[in-house]
């Protein structure tokens, strides 16, 4: 996503999709068409927004971010940053099911490259929750997802908690 007036200096989000999905899955769904946009009674302003969005393939729907994925992530978060002469200092990790789950991950393994984290259905697999005491976080979750299960998140919220130093809000939604 390039907003209209494309300028050096913006910020950038980095959206990593979830599982059984691709790249380009995000954006052809409904936020970001509006031919397709689910009918919600919220404002179209809501969609346009002053940053650059990028979505990485991850190469392959099912690599967890782990390895050659989250190379790709980390390679598509530096090329876009230097081709478009983004302020580096102003990049969203954010993902959705899978992607919340490796938004959790990146963040913990490169807090360095994150001004923010949002997991949008995910929770913590990599044990260093700590380790985003600079970054913070924001992340729900949901019944709604059947593939993430719940009490993961539930124990990621303590353990984000017993850290005593992370910035994190965190919602859950029990009814669907």
């Amino acid at each position: 996503h390039l907003p209209h007036h494309l300028r050096p200096g913006l910020p950038l989000v980095v959206y990593m999709h979830g599982a059984s999905q691709t790249h380009t899955s995000p954006v052809n769904t409904s936020q970001y068409d509006p031919r397709t946009r689910v009918p919600v009674p919220l404002p179209d302003a809501i969609f346009r927004f002053d940053a650059v969005v990028a979505w990485p393939l991850g190469r392959g729907p099912l690599q967890n971010y782990w390895g050659i994925a989250e190379q790709d992530v980390l390679d598509v978060t530096h090329d876009v940053i230097q081709r478009l002469r983004l302020d580096r200092d102003r990049v969203m990790l954010a993902g959705l099911s899978l992607g919340g789950i490796g938004a959790y991950r990146l963040g913990e393994l490169y807090p360095d490259r994150w001004s923010l984290v949002y997991a949008d259905v995910g929770y913590d697999q990599a044990g260093l929750t700590s380790n985003l005491t600079d970054v913070p976080l924001r992340a729900q979750n949901a019944v709604a997802d059947p593939l993430v299960n719940l009490n993961f998140a539930l124990e990621t919220r303590r353990n984000l908690a017993a850290a005593g130093t992370v910035d994190y809000m965190s919602a859950i939604q029990l009814r669907t």
